[in-house]
């Protein structure tokens, strides 16, 4: 049997090397569907989705000029407070990874950080635009904003709030939150839900920068096609998998993507199928366990 897929030498999408196996129901790719994307909730305009910190009260102004020439920056400023933090996401996305986040600010007068309590940029004082990003492995995404001291005022313009999954920082996109789905990448729209329904579940998996993370309590995917075959990539580590041939329930794990056909294949094709699957996660820095 000829088997195109095997012929690519140029992957230019997940699991692509992989989709044009006759039979195919569904592919399945975690990586892609946050690989790049904006998983902030927030939004971008630190009115809406932002809220002020305890006893602190800011004044947020739109409309102010941006690195980008247009008006679409904002300007944050408060008076003194029970806390160094003065506004704060208000939404924290469900992710299990570390993430990377950035954004545009001018500091108007005194000094201000970014990010969370634990994990945050170092004191700015920058009054020309400049761009600042950090790293962090605190799972909670609520980002915050803050100044040196409690008894401190803030006076800062800001611009383009960013949070990715995973170590790099991808340029920008407008905050899209974290899908709900997992997608069929087959193109025949058997996409899986997370948790029970289409709203946000306590059963939902977390997202990481190349999988899905169940609690090993409840976690589950729903809408799940009827497949004769079924070949898994699961592990109980972000960086290492092994195959299954269904994904478990109330197991501790990462869903790193699979395959599911209407048919079985034989041991030959099945072996070249596992191949091309590894050689993608192994590009993502996940190995075969």
């Amino acid at each position: 049997m000829h088997l195109p897929f095997l012929n690519r030498t140029k992957v230019e999408s997940p699991l692509y090397s992989i989709t044009h196996i006759p039979g195919t129901v569904a592919l399945y790719d975690p990586f892609m569907d946050v690989y790049g994307r904006n998983v902030s909730v927030s939004g971008a305009d630190f009115q809406t989705g932002w809220w002020d910190y305890s006893d602190a009260v800011c004044t947020v102004i739109g409309g102010q000029p941006d690195p980008d020439g247009g008006n679409n920056a904002y300007r944050i400023q408060s008076g003194p407070s029970s806390y160094r933090v003065r506004r704060y996401s208000s939404t924290r996305p469900k992710v299990a990874s570390v993430v990377s986040c950035g954004l545009w600010y001018k500091v108007n007068a005194g000094a201000v950080w970014f990010g969370k309590f634990a994990q945050q940029t170092s004191l700015l004082t920058e009054a020309l635009w400049t761009h600042v990003a950090y790293t962090s492995s605190n799972n909670n995404l609520r980002e915050y904003i803050g100044v040196n001291y409690k008894d401190d005022s803030l006076d800062v313009t800001v611009y383009h709030p960013q949070s990715n999954l995973g170590p790099i920082l991808h340029p920008y996109s407008p905050p899209a939150g974290l899908p709900k789905i997992l997608t069929d990448r087959s193109g025949h729209g058997n996409h899986a839900q997370l948790g029970s329904t289409s709203g946000e579940d306590t059963n939902d998996p977390l997202w990481t920068h190349v999988s899905n993370y169940f609690d090993g309590v409840d976690d589950v995917y729903s809408n799940w096609p009827e497949a004769e075959y079924e070949l898994h990539a699961w592990g109980s580590a972000i960086n290492s998998f092994g195959w299954v041939s269904a994904v478990p329930t109330e197991t501790l794990g990462h869903y790193f993507g699979g395959i599911l056909l209407n048919r079985t294949p034989g041991e030959g094709e099945e072996a070249r199928i596992k191949g091309a699957m590894r050689a993608l996660l192994a590009s993502r820095g996940v190995a075969l366990a």
